[in-house]
C-alpha cells in the first residue's frame, strides 16, 4: 500500500506508479487473430466458432469500456492529423 506522502512525492494513477517506467507504451491492436476469425466467421456466416461464447460474454461486457476507447483513439487521430 501507498502512503500518503509517497502519493504526494510521485505521480501515481489507477495504484500504478508511472513515474518508474523508462517509457509508456500502449498495444498496437485490440484483437488477437484468431479474435479477428471467430468474429469474422460469426458476422459473415453466423457460425460461432470455439472461442465465440467467451469472446461474446467479454464483448458484451465490456461494450461501453470499448466503445469509449474506440471514440476517443478516433478523436486523437483526428486532432494528431489536424496538427500534421
Amino acid at each position: 500500500m501507498i502512503s500518503t506522502t509517497e502519493i504526494s512525492e510521485k505521480a501515481v494513477y489507477n495504484c500504478f506508479d508511472y513515474s518508474n517506467l523508462q517509457a509508456i507504451s500502449m498495444r498496437e491492436y485490440i484483437l488477437t487473430q484468431r479474435e479477428k476469425e471467430i468474429l469474422k466467421t460469426f458476422v459473415e456466416s453466423g457460425v460461432k466458432l470455439n472461442g465465440f461464447s467467451v469472446l461474446a460474454i467479454r464483448l458484451k461486457r465490456a461494450n461501453k469500456r470499448l466503445l469509449e476507447d474506440i471514440e476517443l483513439v478516433k478523436a486523437s487521430l483526428a486532432r494528431l492529423t489536424d496538427i500534421s
